[in-house]
């Protein structure tokens, strides 16, 4: 194992969330997933994760600070830290691992803040651990530890996701474009969000979208279905399955949206299965006067954000 051998180091990582700008639910796979086809952006509002090697075998160690921390046992940093030295064939509890999350992206959001910590973990071990794995090796546990996750290890901030989420392309980015984020203190869980949209769509007699692994997506034969070249391009596909479903079972979502409608964005939308919705805006003027107008109106938390026209904060060394 002497290629292994982890650098002294401390390496600083920033986990940035995402928004879906386009998000089509296809049907049930065999393996229980549901074909997607998405538009992912990353955007400026991020958690910042620490990882410093131990002395001795003491194992994994997470601390997490934060509003919202979701801190227990499966924690997708520890479990990004054990897939990791498990392939890397150094074994779960040697040598010793130190983890310090700062969160600021909330939890049960839609905006892949598990999966962007996780994604985090891989790139601050393949620093600590350089040569360990190969970049299929990490691609390959990215896919196996959450749908999202692939996609913060992607070349681009701008991705189209088909699949499950493995099956990644990244695209030429946009301008960066200044936006507004609100979470309402009420949502509902994915696996509750697909079921919801089976049984109104059973209940309607439409099918989902096809989408089966291999083809093309629903996206396919639209402005977003190459890349869109241009913001107006994205206004004008943005959707999401999720989004009837959520607002009709969760009222405060629907508040959500009605206000980010009212502020005249480019565009507003649910993120994911929700419970964040985003509006994105022509200005930053306009985006701040919208920030002060939602905070001032609704029971929701409101962040200011901005798209990602590069990843920042990959992975940085210390000694």
């Amino acid at each position: 194992m002497s290629g292994l051998r982890p650098r002294e180091s401390l390496v600083r990582v920033t986990a940035p969330a995402k928004v879906n700008l386009a998000l089509s639910v296809g049907p049930r796979r065999a393996d229980g997933y549901h074909e997607i086809d998405t538009l992912l952006q990353a955007i400026d509002l991020a958690d910042e994760l620490e990882a410093r090697r131990t002395s001795g075998g003491e194992g994994i160690g997470l601390a997490v600070e934060g509003e919202d921390t979701g801190l227990d046992g499966d924690n997708l940093v520890v479990l990004a830290a054990r897939a990791f030295l498990d392939a890397a064939g150094l074994g779960r509890d040697a040598p010793g691992l130190s983890f310090h999350l700062t969160k600021r992206i909330p939890v049960g959001a839609g905006l892949g803040g598990g999966s962007s910590d996780a994604a985090a973990a891989l790139r601050a071990l393949d620093r600590l651990f350089p040569a360990a794995l190969s970049r299929a090796r990490l691609s390959h546990l990215a896919a196996r530890l959450g749908s999202d996750v692939p996609f913060f290890l992607c070349a681009s901030p701008l991705a189209r996701a088909r699949g499950r989420g493995e099956r990644l392309e990244a695209l030429p980015t946009l301008p960066p474009r200044s936006g507004v984020v609100v979470m309402p203190p009420a949502g509902m869980p994915t696996a509750l969000a697909y079921s919801r949209l089976e049984q109104q769509r059973s209940q309607a007699g439409e099918g989902a979208t096809p989408a089966p692994d291999g083809a093309e997506g629903p996206l396919e034969g639209t402005a977003l279905g190459a890349w869109p070249v241009d913001w107006e391009e994205v206004a004008a596909g943005a959707m999401n399955d999720f989004q009837e479903t959520v607002v009709r079972e969760v009222p405060l979502v629907r508040e959500c949206l009605d206000a980010l409608g009212r502020t005249g964005p480019e565009l507003a939308l649910l993120s994911g299965s929700g419970a964040a919705s985003f509006a994105i805006y022509r200005s930053e003027e306009e985006a701040a006067e919208a920030g002060k107008r939602l905070a001032a109106a609704l029971d929701a938390r409101v962040f200011r954000v901005r798209t990602l026209s590069a990843w920042h904060g990959r992975a940085t060394l210390e000694p």
